[in-house]
């Protein structure tokens, strides 16, 4: 609940940053009341934030650095060049791949500034990215044994650049084709001749596009997400999206002041229509979904909050578990865990990539972003989880659950095993053997975590205790 109060917060801080930064251009009330609830009612940009996840903390930061940077290129000051660069870094040490966008504003603001300050400006804030940058290196270094984030490793070795930029590329146009072409049919409107060609209306405008891209390029990089399959805007380009609504409003503003002058509420109506029109073609269809079915992997992190549970309940404090999912099995089990798929294992991720055909929004692929590396021989028979909980089968010999019994384990459902030595860490009895629908899961983990103790009746061939996925 914490967690979902702060990225709420972060949620409306944005919104506040994104007005602030259009009042310091001076843009219109048009273009603030088209960009403003458009952003507002983005949906991609509440399920990864509300998840948990940095894009809405990188969002934030990435606005925040435009604002300081506009502001410090109208009147340079210690406080704003300090600001700025605390910004940076924050956005650097959050996720390195903040690194590139906030590159292209430290340059952006050095051309743009002061024409004494322009090459001190650009060496303060590439200055202070190389400083986080460089102790975040040598903290990974010294605590984790890579220079690097361990996702890098996992995602960007072992699969040739050539196989990344394919499938970032057909992912890409599937996101511009099925999730923005309602917003970006109007971005013809930035090169109508009724533009005023000041520097400020061409430079701001270039800057966001430029932005934008620079998002979209390093979408296309690394090969996309793993979860463009949802139908809409992955991790690392969402938070290029706010940008791209205050672009296309700029144009549209354009156009309707070359037009005869319009009564105000006019373009009040205008705005609130448009607004409607993208948000209805954008979000309209995630935004039903939840509504009549929940938000996507809802189930699934309740089905994974069960099993946590169930694992908690059923093993001793010194038991260690396999799983595939990583983040809340672990968490609600409170045991140690081994990642089979190496997000948080160095041998995994840094070993040799296995290919399979997946099936993706934009068609099938042999790459899968994150769940190309695994190696049962290393995580199962080398480091020997006392509970294997979960089982990644993509790609996987037809015959992993007899090679998995041949490493001395127990099969006691489809995808659990005990390891036969740990049999006296596990306890499968004592549960009421009563499976509820899944309908009235939701309902039942509710009442389940009002009482002081969490009670998890389940059955799975046969044995009480072990959920079923």
């Amino acid at each position: 609940l914490l967690v979902m109060l702060s990225c709420a917060a972060i949620l409306v801080l944005n919104l506040y940053a994104l007005r602030q930064l259009l009042r310091e251009h001076g843009a219109s009330p048009f273009v603030q009341m088209l960009a403003v609830p458009c952003v507002a009612l983005y949906y991609p940009l509440y399920f990864w934030t509300l998840r948990g996840m940095e894009v809405g903390l990188l969002t934030l930061l990435l606005n925040l650095a435009l604002l300081l940077g506009y502001r410090l290129i109208k009147k340079i000051t210690t406080g704003r060049l300090a600001c700025l660069c605390a910004v940076l870094c924050a956005g650097a040490l959050t996720r390195t791949d903040f690194i590139p966008p906030a590159l292209a504003i430290s340059a952006a603001v050095g051309l743009l500034c002061e024409k004494g300050y322009r090459l001190k400006i650009f060496g303060v804030l590439a200055a202070s990215l190389l400083l986080a940058f460089s102790a975040h290196a040598l903290f990974s270094f010294f605590y984790y044994g890579n220079v690097l984030p361990n996702t890098y490793y996992l995602k960007l070795t072992g699969v040739t650049l050539e196989e990344r930029v394919a499938r970032g590329v057909a992912m890409c146009t599937a996101l511009i084709r099925d999730h923005l072409a309602a917003v970006l049919v109007f971005i013809p409107c930035l090169l109508a001749p009724v533009n005023e060609r000041t520097v400020r209306n061409v430079l701001f405008p270039l800057a966001l596009g430029i932005l934008c891209a620079i998002h979209l390029m390093y979408s296309v990089y690394v090969g996309g997400d793993a979860w463009e399959w949802m139908g809409y805007a992955n991790r690392y380009v969402t938070p290029a999206i706010p940008l791209l609504f205050i672009l296309v409003a700029l144009g549209l503003d354009s156009i309707l002041r070359a037009a005869p002058r319009m009564p105000a509420f006019a373009s009040c109506a205008v705005a609130a229509c448009l607004c409607l029109l993208w948000t209805a073609c954008i979000s309209g269809p995630h935004y039903r979904r939840w509504l009549t079915g929940n938000c996507y992997h809802m189930y699934d992190d309740l089905g994974w909050m069960r099993l946590g549970v169930w694992i908690e309940k059923s093993t001793s404090p010194d038991t260690s578990i396999g799983v595939f999912c990583a983040g809340s099995i672990p968490y609600f089990a409170h045991r140690t865990a081994i990642d089979f798929l190496g997000k948080m294992d160095r041998t995994i991720a840094t070993g040799p990539a296995r290919f399979a055909l997946y099936s993706g929004h934009a068609g099938l692929s042999r790459f899968y972003p994150g769940h190309n590396k695994w190696n049962y021989e290393y995580s199962i028979g080398k480091l020997q989880p006392d509970l294997i909980a979960q089982v990644w089968r993509t790609g996987t010999a037809p015959n992993l659950n007899e090679r998995i019994i041949g490493w001395g384990y127990r099969q006691i459902g489809q995808d659990l095993f005990v390891k036969n030595l740990s049999a006296a860490k596990i306890d499968l009895r004592g549960f009421e053997p009563k499976q509820p629908e899944p309908k009235d899961l939701l309902r039942q983990l509710r009442a389940d975590f009002g009482k002081s103790r969490p009670a998890v009746p389940v059955r799975v061939d046969g044995v009480p205790g072990a959920p079923e996925l």
